[in-house]
């Protein structure tokens, strides 16, 4: 039977949005022996933070819609 993986959520978002993605993805493969891919599937299906386009970073969803009120 498989063991499930422990994901620090918020230390791959914050290696992300401060380092960037070829950063990210050593993490993910150093720490996780997982792809970028698998942790993003995981990190869009378990958990409450999404990803802005605009600004090309990850955010909790109620930060997000926070963010674009105050802003337009």
């Amino acid at each position: 039977m498989k063991t499930a993986i422990t994901i620090d959520f918020d230390e791959f978002v914050n290696v992300f949005n401060e380092k960037g993605k070829s950063e990210t993805q050593i993490l993910a493969r150093e720490k996780y022996n997982l792809s970028f891919v698998q942790i993003k599937r995981r990190l869009d299906r378990y958990t409450d933070y999404c990803f802005d386009p605009s600004l090309r970073t990850y955010n909790h969803k109620k930060q997000d819609v926070d963010l674009h009120f105050i802003l337009s």
